[in-house]
């Protein structure tokens, strides 16, 4: 049976979902109560740089961001990013939009859905899912395949998306990972 009428709430402060005022788990919970995720080595001021970059780079996409106003501890993830977009004609459809799985009774926020436009991709197809990681070693965790395959799930259940990581690495670059 498909659900559609129903108000999804999103709490940017805690990272909670709600379906009209019910509580739901998001992929990242989920793959922690399964034991994939290990964050007890993640620090507030690294969440703290991850939320700030991911909004730095959200008004970018968006068109809508002063790289002057830039905090100096975010611009060298935020020039990685502008790096990525210009390097890979990665043109995002798609921007931090919470989702739920009627399904499976789960919630999420896909970075970004896009296409590239250097590797012949269309905005009418937009396959291409891509995360944003700010890891200074370059490499995403293990698990965030199966946290793409996640939000591929919430994006269209019955399409197959490339999957891309793109670490950014506090440098002003970044590296590409495909799942």
């Amino acid at each position: 049976m498909e659900a559609t009428n129903y108000y999804l709430e999103f709490n940017e402060e805690t990272h909670e979902y709600f379906i009209d005022g019910e509580l739901k788990p998001s992929v990242t919970q989920i793959l922690k109560l399964c034991g994939l995720i290990d964050d007890r080595f993640y620090t507030e001021y690294g969440r703290w740089r991850g939320s700030a970059t991911h909004k730095a780079t959200h008004y970018f996409d968006e068109g809508d961001y002063d790289i002057r106003t830039c905090d100096k501890a975010v611009k060298p993830f935020l020039d990685g990013w502008i790096k990525f977009r210009k390097e890979t004609g990665f043109t995002p459809t798609v921007i931090e939009k919470a989702l739920w799985d009627d399904r499976y009774d789960y919630c999420g926020r896909p970075d970004r859905r896009g296409y590239f436009k250097d590797m012949g991709g269309v905005a009418e197809e937009s396959n291409d899912i891509v995360d944003l990681k700010c890891f200074q070693s370059g490499h995403a965790p293990w698990w965030v395949r199966f946290q793409m395959a996640g939000y591929g799930r919430l994006l269209d259940p019955k399409r197959l998306f490339r999957r891309w990581a793109v670490v950014l690495t506090g440098d002003g670059n970044y590296n590409l990972e495909e799942y």
